[in-house]
């Protein structure tokens, strides 16, 4: 019999942490009573929608319908991710980020089709990638999602068990806390993220090396490993400093015993940790075995290992709705940070500018050129998956559109209309959609030119490929 009755379905435990945004909590921390920060008033919403308009949104849910099980619609996870753009447009260093969705790709034009979900699409659009980029990262997410799938269904026919293991260490090095006189506070500001996340690699990779890490590696036959991160929300009181930590899908033999696994693995872990100056935390270190029993359980499961944070329906649903309401937040994702900070009235934000700066910058540069999702050798081609793509490869993909034509035109003249075209393409019936697009942009007075959507798919390839020709 197991030693550890926990184990769950993974649609029990995909609720617990799909990023663990909010949900981790430093030693000795205790919930804030500090209030959130406020929203931005009602006339800076009309601004925020007007700039939504500028910047393509096409990897968005579709209007209209739920656009998530939290059941937020599309409309509001929008005005969310204009908080979030807007926040990286205050404090974020990278251009690219800022102008994703803005910028055509080919000599000023992009296409637009119907997709086979009945919306419309703009393809063309130069796409940055980012995981600050609420557009790029939702499809970025998404795709990477239906990777863990495959391979989550792939074991559960070939019989194989799967874990779900979370590994975490201090927030401090062992050094830096003893040089603060062990004050905590102190050594949080003496600390470096990018330090401290080096570290944590650094624990992973010893953990997997020695007599030890052959022997945990002899008892599994692969997996993906998602590096995930939290940090101090606006209004807490006192500071716990960023948590980098380790959300790891582990593939087993079904013969394997999982308790020894459990150990060798919370073994590894901690001396790893130790040899890089860090303490691993008991209390954060968690292993299960998943039952996956169904297609919806292994759904889930992808979602958590990938998704990036946890949004709660409840927390998000009155941050949109209750600009009254200060809801206590002490620990938030990093997208909730930019959404935060996006949320501030000017003056407010100009007031507290320089600390806000500081804090981003130092979680973006320790984050820079760092992997999100890492795979074992050899399991993606055991599961039949294809070659990996780059985040930036997957943002540029576009949908197949239903008649394989798309609608050549000039960006500059679509950009302001492209809400308004999506609103008749979404009201009309489906055999009529394309019909209805060509009348609305000739009622608009704007030119547009058919075409095959591979001659369209071809010209922006050539194009990409001459831009990365002249970097």
């Amino acid at each position: 019999m197991s030693a550890y009755p926990r184990a769950a379905t993974v649609g029990q435990i995909a609720l617990a942490f799909s990023g663990s945004a909010g949900e981790c909590r430093p030693a000795g921390g205790g919930p804030s009573t500090a209030p959130a920060a406020r929203r931005a008033p009602k006339g800076r919403q009309g601004a925020r929608q007007g700039a939504a308009v500028q910047r393509d949104t096409s990897n968005a849910s579709a209007p209209g319908r739920r656009a998530n099980s939290l059941g937020l619609s599309h409309e509001q996870l929008i005005a969310l991710n204009e908080d979030q753009k807007r926040g990286y447009d205050r404090v974020g260093k990278k251009e690219r980020v800022k102008q994703c969705g803005t910028q055509p790709v080919v000599n000023g034009q992009v296409a637009l089709g119907i997709t086979a979900a009945g919306g419309m699409q703009v393809a063309g659009l130069a796409r940055c990638g980012s995981r600050w980029c609420p557009d790029c990262w939702g499809k970025v997410a998404s795709y990477r999602t239906g990777e863990i799938e495959q391979v989550a269904e792939w074991a559960q026919d070939q019989g194989h068990q799967l874990a779900l293991v979370t590994l975490t260490a201090a927030h401090v090095t062992t050094s830096v806390l003893a040089s603060a006189g062990f004050d905590q506070q102190k050594a949080l500001e003496q600390q470096s993220i990018k330090e401290l996340f080096t570290r944590l690699s650094g624990a992973w990779r010893r953990m997997n090396a020695g007599r030890r890490g052959k022997a945990l590696k002899g008892s599994r036959i692969g997996y993906a490993r998602a590096f995930e991160l939290t940090a101090d929300a606006i209004g807490a009181s006192r500071l716990s400093g960023v948590h980098g930590h380790f959300h790891v899908l582990l593939v087993l033999d079904e013969d394997v015993d999982a308790d020894e696994v459990r150990g060798l693995t919370w073994e590894g872990w901690s001396a790893g940790c130790m040899k890089e100056d860090l303490e691993a935390s008991p209390a954060g270190f968690d292993f299960k075995i998943l039952r996956t029993g169904s297609s919806r359980d292994i759904r889930a499961a992808a979602a958590y290992l990938v998704k990036g944070e946890k949004r709660d329906a409840e927390k998000l649903g009155l941050e949109l709705t209750r600009s009254d309401v200060k809801v206590a937040r002490l620990r938030v994702s990093p997208e909730g940070l930019l959404r935060e900070i996006g949320e501030l009235e000017d003056t407010e934000f100009s007031r507290q500018a320089p600390r806000l700066y500081a804090r981003w910058r130092a979680i973006e540069d320790a984050c820079d050129g760092r992997r999100w999702l890492t795979w074992s050798r050899d399991l993606r081609k055991l599961a039949g998956l294809t070659a990996e793509l780059t985040d930036e490869e997957i943002a540029r993909r576009e949908e197949h559109t239903v008649d394989n034509e798309v609608l050549v035109v000039r960006w500059s003249e679509i950009r302001d209309h492209v809400e308004e075209l999506r609103a008749v393409v979404r009201e009309a019936r489906t055999s009529e959609k394309s019909e209805h697009l060509r009348l609305a942009l000739n009622g608009l007075g704007l030119d547009y030119v058919e075409t095959s959507e591979a001659e369209w798919r071809e010209r922006v390839r050539v194009h990409v490929r001459a831009r990365y020709q002249k970097q």
